[in-house]
């Protein structure tokens, strides 16, 4: 396009220096011609001039004096004429030449009039000075014609170069607008036509297939987006794949530990050997796996519920004292190598949350925190007001989280340690959903072995008396 611009510009400033060219060259010859035809009146009334001025001087008749006079009148008109419309310097010089000339022999014809000579001898007294006159006038003429003849053989050489230069645009416009079109074919239709087959490619279950990213901006930046979303899929198909291995590892797991125990009590009561206290047992290592279950289920509940935009909240008046208690109360006893305490101020601490929500999220992170503790040790929940914000931590000393997972430990199924830790990766994603929705935050810091600190914070707004 751009070539194709360049020559057209080309071509049409070439056109425009031709025409004010040819217009200046026209405009001089008009001016040369219309000078020559000037000088050549001046001649034709010096010969009748000179004719008269000979016949009165013979036979003394007034009718060739005012001949004369007339021709003398037509030869200052054209003079001036001549002289006004001179514009070059040397032209204007040869004509006031002549102009002198002709005063010169004028003057000398009118004194040879006034004297005693006869007209023969008049005659020839002043054909000297009428010869240089004539010569000078005829120098002129002949010079002019030179002149036209110089400006026709410049004409024509500019009338050649002309041609030959719209014949090359003839024969390179077709071919630059075919080089473009060939350009456009490959810069332009062809990265569409391929961006084009891999989206339909795509539609048709090949996942695997990318755009190649050529052509013009905007295609390729169409073709990275592409192919930017197809990865961005790609990764969602894994981790959804990894979720669901996960899931049906966790559910395995509980699954058939209830079942064990469900089968070992069964034999027991067949064989009336279980006591009270074996019972019990069992009892409260199936309702352990059910309680496990059931919230593996609910985050997947609320999860959906979430991605899903029909998530409600119950919002009242909270005591966070209760609140943290609560959950401590819960695990208080859980881990015989854990233990849980609750730091406060003094003063009570309300908040405008959902009460329910509120524990699911801290019991969430609780839960993380024994879990990323394997050697044991203290889990603290603490509650801090500064600034009108109020922020709810809860700090272990475990493994810690390093710097290449505290960017991506809130995503969906994203675990640290798949491997050693049980868990869907679900948790931390549920937990940010809902404090978000209640209008907080949910920050995180943390040391490799050293141990970690996950905070909620609720701004002013969220603080009631």
């Amino acid at each position: 396009m751009a070539l194709f611009g360049a020559l057209a510009t080309i071509g049409s400033i070439t056109l425009a220096v031709f025409n004010v060219r040819f217009d200046r060259m026209i405009e001089t010859a008009m001016e040369d011609r219309a000078q020559a035809a000037m000088v050549a009146e001046i001649r034709l009334n010096l010969l009748l001039y000179n004719r008269s001025i000979l016949l009165y001087g013979t036979t003394g008749d007034p009718e060739h004096r005012d001949a004369s006079d007339e021709a003398l009148s037509k030869i200052g008109y054209w003079l001036n004429a001549a002289k006004l419309s001179m514009r070059q310097l040397d032209d204007l010089a040869r004509i006031q030449a002549v102009e002198e000339r002709l005063d010169t022999y004028i003057a000398r014809r009118e004194e040879l009039l006034k004297g005693d000579l006869p007209s023969a001898r008049q005659s020839e007294v002043a054909t000297p000075e009428f010869e240089a006159v004539l010569t000078l006038i005829n120098d002129y003429l002949l010079r002019a014609e030179q002149d036209q003849k110089s400006l026709q053989v410049e004409v024509n050489e500019l009338n050649q170069l002309l041609t030959r230069i719209s014949l090359v645009a003839t024969i390179l416009l077709p071919l630059a607008f075919i080089w473009m079109v060939i350009r456009v074919q490959r810069s332009i239709f062809s990265p569409l036509q391929r961006l084009e087959e891999a989206l339909q490619a795509y539609s048709a279950g090949e996942e695997g297939v990318r755009a190649p990213v050529k052509g013009p901006t905007e295609l390729r930046d169409m073709a990275a987006s592409f192919n930017e979303l197809a990865n961005q899929l790609q990764k969602q198909r894994e981790s959804r794949y990894e979720f669901l291995l996960g899931v049906a590892h966790d559910l395995r797991n509980p699954l058939t530990a209830l079942k064990g125990h469900i089968a070992l009590a069964a034999r027991q009561l067949e064989d009336r050997a279980a006591s009270q206290e074996d019972l019990q047992q069992r009892y409260t290592k199936v309702a352990v796996l059910v309680k496990r279950l059931d919230r593996l289920v609910a985050d997947l509940v609320d999860r959906t519920r979430m991605e899903a935009g029909q998530f409600d909240l119950q919002l009242c008046r909270c005591n966070l004292r209760e609140i943290l208690e609560e959950v401590r109360a819960l695990y208080e006893g859980s881990s015989s190598r854990h233990s849980i305490h609750v730091e406060m101020p003094p003063q009570d601490v309300y908040l405008q949350c959902d009460e329910t929500r509120m524990s699911q999220v801290l019991i969430n992170l609780v839960s993380n925190a024994i879990k990323y503790s394997p050697e044991g040790g203290e889990v603290v929940l603490r509650v801090r007001a500064s600034g009108g914000e109020v922020a709810i931590e809860v700090q272990d000393w475990g493994i810690g989280i390093d710097d290449a997972h505290l960017s991506l430990i809130f995503q969906p199924f994203h675990r640290i340690h798949p491997e050693s830790v049980p868990g869907t990766g679900l948790g931390l994603a549920v937990a940010k959903g809902l404090v978000d929705a209640q209008g907080g935050r949910i920050e995180v810091e943390s040391t490799l072995g050293v141990g970690s600190t996950f905070r909620v914070v609720f701004p002013a707004e969220n603080v009631t008396k």
